[in-house]
C-alpha cells in the first residue's frame, strides 16, 4: 500500500501552483508530490514532526493534515480519518457521506470509508475492511473486497433478485440486485430505470428486478422458473426462460425474443 508524508505551503518556488490534478501515473510538476489526486508540495524536510499549514486558497485542495496513515488503523490520524489513495493514503478531516453513496472526492465520505471507483468509474463512500481474517464490514453477508493488500472496501454481499421486498432492504436505495454473470449470484450495484424491453448496454441501465439480457441488449425481468410463468403474466414475453447455467433458481421473462 502506497503512504504518503507531505508538508503544503501556498505555493512553489518553481512557480507551479499547488493543488493541480495528478496525472493518470500520479505524476506532479518538480517538487511537488501527489496526495489524494492532488499535487502538494513535499520539502525535503519533511518528517514525523513537519509542520502542515493549508495550501493557496485560491485551489480548491480543501487541504486538511496531509501525512503518513494506515487506513486499516484509524489511531494513525487522531480526531481525522486516513482515506485511501493509489498515490499516498493520507489524513483528513471526515465528511458524511457513507453507506455506499456517490462521491467524487475522498473528504465527502464519513469517518474510516474511502472513495473507491468501480469498473464501470462509479465512485462511492465504501466502508474500510481487513481482506484477510475478514474483519470490519458491519453486516455479516457483507463481503470485504481486495483493493491494495490486505485493504479492502465493503460491498453488500449475495443478494436475492426475485426478492423486491426484503425487510430490511438487501440494497441501498440507489442500487438493486442483479445476478452476476461470472458466479450467477446477486449483487447489489447501481439501478437505472429500464422495464421489460427498453435498450440497455449494462445491467445497471435497468430498473431494479430487471437485467440487461444480451446479445439484444433490452431489459427483461428475472423470474422464478420454479413457479411457472406466473412472474412474467402480462409483458411482452410470457415466458419464464432458464437464463443463468451456474443459477437454475432465476430465469428472465423471454429475453430477445
Amino acid at each position: 500500500m502506497l503512504l504518503g508524508l507531505a508538508s503544503v505551503t501556498g505555493c512553489v518556488e518553481s512557480g507551479f501552483p499547488l493543488g493541480l490534478a495528478c496525472t493518470d501515473a500520479g505524476a506532479c510538476p518538480p517538487g511537488q508530490r501527489c496526495f489524494g489526486g492532488k499535487c502538494l508540495l513535499e520539502r525535503p524536510d519533511s518528517g514525523p514532526e513537519a509542520d502542515v499549514t493549508e495550501p493557496d486558497s485560491s485551489v480548491d485542495t480543501t487541504a486538511d493534515t496531509l501525512q503518513s496513515c494506515d487506513p486499516l488503523d484509524q489511531n494513525t490520524c487522531p480526531g481525522m480519518t486516513c482515506f485511501y489513495d493509489k498515490n499516498g493514503s493520507f489524513c483528513a478531516n471526515a465528511g458524511s457521506t457513507g453507506g455506499g453513496r456517490d462521491c467524487t472526492d475522498n473528504r465527502q465520505c464519513a469517518f474510516d470509508h474511502s472513495c473507491i471507483a468501480d469498473n464501470l468509474n462509479n465512485k462511492r463512500c465504501l466502508k474500510h475492511c481487513t481482506v484477510s481474517p475478514p474483519s470490519g464490514c458491519p453486516q455479516t453477508r457483507d463481503v470485504c473486497n481486495p483493493i491494495d493488500g490486505n485493504f479492502g472496501v465493503c460491498y453488500a454481499g449475495p443478494c436475492d433478485p426475485l426478492d423486491l421486498t426484503a425487510v430490511p432492504p438487501q440494497c441501498m436505495p440507489s442500487d438493486a440486485c442483479f445476478v452476476n454473470m461470472t458466479t450467477g449470484q446477486g449483487q447489489c450495484r447501481l439501478k437505472g430505470t429500464g422495464q421489460q424491453d427498453t435498450t440497455c448496454s449494462r445491467n445497471e441501465d435497468c430498473a431494479g428486478g430487471f437485467h440487461c439480457a444480451l446479445p439484444c441488449n433490452k431489459c427483461a425481468k428475472y423470474c422464478d422458473p420454479g413457479q411457472g410463468n406466473a412472474d412474467c403474466a402480462g409483458l411482452s414475453g410470457p415466458v419464464c426462460v432458464k437464463a443463468f447455467g451456474n443459477n437454475p433458481n432465476v430465469g428472465l421473462c423471454t429475453p430477445c425474443p
